[in-house]
């Protein structure tokens, strides 16, 4: 279970990150309201914020002083007490917490490596050993510096290079995806314009259509409206013009729709054996 006791400003980690999204999801705006939630991005949850980062935004700190009103706890003004702590204790005892705490990496900036600083984080490994495994798989797997994973005989060898196993897509049955990410984060094969964002509103994308990224966590009350997962993003968002955060939050709603493939061979993801 999150714990929130005694978390000073300062204090960072996943129970920082996860609060913001508890909070939305416990105020019922999973529900009633699925246009905004198919669209929103969660704004801010850069990876291990700070308490006193998430309440800068206003809304989040008039949620939790709501919170504290709803369950006869005197607003703390952004300190989460242990009266405050045993409350969403309760309130969310019912939810599920998911982190794999998957280490992130970044490929070089201008490849077209995603493929292997996807599965360098999946293997917990550099991107020199990825590089090592593969090199000797035929010539015709790669194209441009990237992997053919869209063939299959070309991603069978990969998964048996790399010791991963492969499982189509979960869809909008949350329980296939908390049993993925119960066994290990996942390699998702994406279109990529999810990851065309700043502070959640959608830029131009210039980048090629397909990427790959790594899902490592998940918060969830069980339904799909609310439901959010984390992001591994192997771009740099210096390198890449309109990406805003290699690390980040999305609704899984909205991730849904970015699957690639999704309407011809089917969408995949691979994880660890």
């Amino acid at each position: 279970m999150i714990d929130f006791v005694n978390c000073e400003p300062n204090k960072q980690g996943f129970d920082v990150a996860v609060l913001k999204i508890i909070l939305d999801i416990y105020f019922g705006r999973n529900s009633g309201n699925a246009k905004q939630w198919a669209t929103d991005i969660v704004q801010g949850l850069i990876d291990l914020p700070m308490l006193s980062e998430v309440f800068n935004d206003d809304k989040t700190l008039e949620d939790l002083n709501e919170f504290q009103k709803n369950n006869g706890i005197n607003p703390t003004l952004g300190v989460i007490d242990a009266d405050t702590d045993f409350a969403l204790k309760i309130a969310l005892r019912n939810f599920t917490f998911i982190d794999n705490k998957t280490k992130h990496v970044a490929h070089m900036k201008g490849s077209n490596q995603c493929w292997a600083s996807c599965t360098a984080m999946l293997k917990g490994v550099d991107l020199l050993s990825v590089f090592d495994k593969t090199k000797d798989a035929p010539e015709y797997y790669f194209s441009n510096g990237g992997y053919r994973m869209g063939d299959r005989q070309a991603r069978d060898e990969f998964k048996k290079i790399h010791g991963l196993n492969e499982v189509q897509a979960p869809g909008a049955n949350i329980t296939d995806l908390k049993d993925l990410l119960a066994k290990s984060s996942i390699y998702v094969d994406i279109q990529c314009d999810l990851l065309c964002t700043t502070k959640g509103r959608r830029v131009d994308c210039t980048r090629a259509t397909g990427h790959a990224v790594v899902v490592s966590g998940l918060v969830s009350d069980n339904t799909l409206y609310g439901t959010y997962i984390k992001i591994l993003n192997p771009w740099n968002p210096n390198d890449y013009p309109g990406v805003k955060y290699n690390i980040f939050w999305v609704s899984y709603r909205q991730f849904l729709n970015t699957y690639r493939n999704q309407q011809t061979n089917g969408a995949f993801v691979l994880y660890k054996l």
